[in-house]
Parts: C-alpha cells; sequence; structure tokens
C-alpha cells in the first residue's frame, strides 16, 4: 500500500506544489513518518538538507508541543533561501492551542517555497482551519493479503508478527528487524489486566505507572487488540488468526472496553492527570 502512497506523492512532486502544508494521517504504525521523509527527501536536494530542513516534536518530559517551539520553527522557516524550506511536525495533534494558532497565521499567507508537514493520528484535534488549508495524505490499516503482497515471496512473515501488528506496515517492518518478544510482553499484560482479580490490577496498575514513558504507546497497542477482538470471525482475511485472540469478551464488552481505551489515550496525550488513576478508573 504505501508504493501507492509514493506514487501519489510523485504526481505531487511532478506537478511542484504550491500547497503550504501537508498533513500525514492516520493510526500509529502505519506508516506515516516514512511517507513523510519520502516527501521531504522530494523536496529538499540532499546537500540542502542541514541547512533547509527543521523538526519539531515532544520535549521530553513534556505532553505538548509548545508555542515557543512553533515560533522557533516560524523563524527558521523566515530564513532567506532559493531553495524549498520545509518543517516537519511529528506528533502535530500535540500542539498547544496557542502553538497551533501561531502555526495558523503563517500558513494564511502559503508560500510555495516554504512547506510544512504534520504528522498526526489523532487529525480531530487539529484546528480545522489549519486542516482545511492542507492537503491530507491518509493512511489506513491494512489487511493480511496486502502487507504479504508489500514482501517478497522470498520472505517470510510469521502470521503471529501479523496479528500483533494488524495492519501496521511500519510496525510489522520493526517487528521483523527486532523480534515480537517485545509485543508478546505488551499482549500478555493486557490480558493480565483484563482478567485478574482487582486487588492483583492494583499491583499490575502501580508497575505500569512507573514505566510512564512506555505507557501511552501500551495503551496504543492495546486498542489495537480490542479492534481486533472485534472483527475476528467477520472477515475471512481474519479467520486464520482466530488462535490468536485471547480477550475472551463479547461483542458489547468489547465495545465499552475501547471506548474506555481511546478516552485514557487521550487523557494521557494530553492532561497531566494522575496515571495510575485514570489506569483505575479504566480497568478496575
Amino acid at each position: 500500500m504505501l508504493h501507492i502512497q509514493k506514487k501519489y506523492i510523485d504526481r505531487i512532486l511532478a506537478q511542484k506544489p504550491k500547497q503550504g502544508v501537508f498533513i500525514f494521517s492516520g493510526p500509529s504504525g502505519v506508516g506515516k513518518r516514512e511517507l513523510a521523509f519520502y516527501l521531504v527527501d522530494g523536496l529538499i536536494k540532499k546537500e540542502n538538507k542541514l541547512k533547509n530542513f527543521k523538526t519539531v516534536g515532544l520535549i521530553e518530559e513534556k505532553n505538548q508541543i509548545s508555542i515557543k517551539q512553533i515560533h522557533e520553527a516560524i523563524s527558521f522557516m523566515k530564513l532567506k533561501s532559493e531553495d524549498t524550506m520545509v518543517c516537519l511536525i511529528q506528533d502535530g495533534d500535540r500542539m498547544s492551542i496557542k502553538a497551533q494558532n501561531a502555526l495558523l497565521k503563517v500558513l494564511e499567507e502559503p508560500n510555495e517555497h516554504k512547506i510544512f508537514i504534520i504528522i498526526t493520528d489523532s487529525i480531530q484535534n487539529l484546528l480545522s482551519t489549519i486542516v482545511s488549508r492542507s492537503l491530507i495524505i491518509k493512511l489506513g490499516l491494512m489487511k493480511p493479503k496486502q502487507i504479504r503482497d508489500i514482501f517478497s515471496k522470498q520472505e517470510k512473515i510469521d502470521s503471529k508478527a501479523v496479528f500483533l501488528n494488524w495492519g501496521r506496515i511500519a510496525s510489522l517492518k520493526e517487528s521483523k528487524q527486532k523480534g515480537i518478544k517485545e509485543l508478546e510482553k505488551k499482549e500478555k499484560k493486557f490480558y493480565n489486566l483484563i482478567e485478574a482479580p482487582i486487588w492483583k490490577k492494583f499491583e499490575i496498575i502501580e508497575t505500569l505507572e512507573k514505566d510512564e514513558d512506555n505507557l501511552l504507546e501500551l495503551v496504543d497497542f492495546w486498542i489495537f487488540l480490542v479492534i481486533l477482538n472485534l472483527e475476528i470471525g467477520l472477515y475471512d482475511d481474519f479467520k486464520e488468526f482466530k488462535d490468536y485472540n485471547k480477550l475472551n469478551l463479547n461483542h458489547l464488552e468489547s465495545k465499552q472496553l475501547l471506548e474506555k481505551l481511546l478516552r485514557l489515550k487521550e487523557i494521557l496525550k494530553f492532561s497531566n492527570a494522575s496515571k495510575k488513576l485514570q489506569l483505575e478508573a479504566s480497568f478496575i
């Protein structure tokens, strides 16, 4: 699927884009970052990368991209250059409202040689006025057959790896390099948390709270496990993975859990609320 998106980007580049901002939107692990950098490579000459390219993202221990970071990016983009300049904003939905408004002021006066690229898995958290000025490239989850077609026929893909990286090609590529043991650990934590007695759940949550740097990524993975539980058995593509699904919840229970996890994800991303209390509210 990514090769189709890359061909689309090639067509955009061939037309010499006058768009001031691009948004790559979709779930985590589907290849947004890979495609965004593919666009960057097409916009900027290799020898100009250091002076004409800037990235913006979350700073350690901060849960938002600040207005100061965006002001610095805008100042960089205002530097004189005869060539295209690009600013890539990762986790764009984590920009504060003030930061987004500051960016919007720049986007209101588009310059074909000054291009902003935003990567987000929650486009609904971007200002509608930013989205309306953007060329949006959406990526979704792939079906198992699509994933297998991407890899050469000589490469064997572990079906458990496909299950644990459901539809997310970038995550699957990473698993092929690192193996799936870490994902299996995340899977086990989730099933333990669902099935454990209440007293044990408190112990598990205390352990999870201590690993807060990876908590959002963990919850994101759990969301996919619940989505799988909802969809396995409905389509032929899912039947071969039925034995891997160990979430013994009915349809209604799965939907309720999914809603809780999605709400938990948003709170973890955008709030400084107690992570322990939010986990307890979701699982106890």
